[in-house]
């Protein structure tokens, strides 16, 4: 067992706009983002803008209208405390491997990003009694937070002797013994995919 006394201070703030509208009932937009501060990495801006078109209006009958949808976003998120307590860049500069970090390109903490793209179709049938949908997303994640683990930590960091090895494994204390991770951005990745519904 272990126990941590750590305390911090946040101080964020956003602000929000956002503006919404139609051209004859027929095209709908909205566009909108925020500016947000945040004490542990400073600015950062996100964006959102959707719009759809009625192709077909909405009317009696089979064809009961068609509407073309699109969605943009992007979004960041705060790491969590205990991903702030126990970063790697954090533990590294505090333990006077400042040259190392920066050897391995390890920075402080960042945000999380997402980006998300989405376009789509809804089509309607029987006087809008039957409706179908079907879009396309394409997600993009970058500045993910991944864990390195306190065993590997000492084989990472190169031109170390076996003594310093050792006064390393020392320092990362229950990192080491209990094999616990400490938190870098490491991962990117993207996702898409299909989804479709019909009610």
């Amino acid at each position: 067992s272990y126990a941590t006394n750590d305390a911090t201070e946040r101080t964020n703030y956003d602000y929000l706009a956002a503006v919404h509208g139609d051209f004859k009932n027929r095209f709908f937009y909205n566009l909108g983002g925020s500016l947000e501060h945040y004490s542990l990495f400073g600015v950062e801006t996100s964006p959102r803008a959707g719009a759809s078109f009625y192709v077909l209006r909405p009317r009696s009958g089979v064809f009961s209208g068609t509407r073309i949808l699109f969605n943009y976003g992007d979004a960041v998120r705060e790491p969590a405390l205990t991903d702030q307590f126990g970063s790697l860049y954090q533990f590294l500069a505090a333990k006077g491997y400042q040259t190392t970090a920066q050897q391995l390109h390890i920075g402080p903490l960042a945000s999380p990003a997402t980006r998300t793209y989405e376009g789509g179709v809804e089509q309607s049938f029987l006087s809008q009694r039957v409706v179908f949908r079907a879009s396309y997303f394409h997600n993009e994640f970058g500045r993910q937070i991944e864990y390195v683990g306190g065993h590997l930590l000492p084989n990472l960091i190169p031109g170390l002797t076996a003594a310093q090895q050792l006064q390393l494994e020392a320092a990362l204390g229950y990192y080491y013994t209990d094999d616990y991770g400490l938190a870098v951005n490491t991962e990117a990745f993207r996702a898409q995919g299909i989804e479709a519904n019909v009610e």
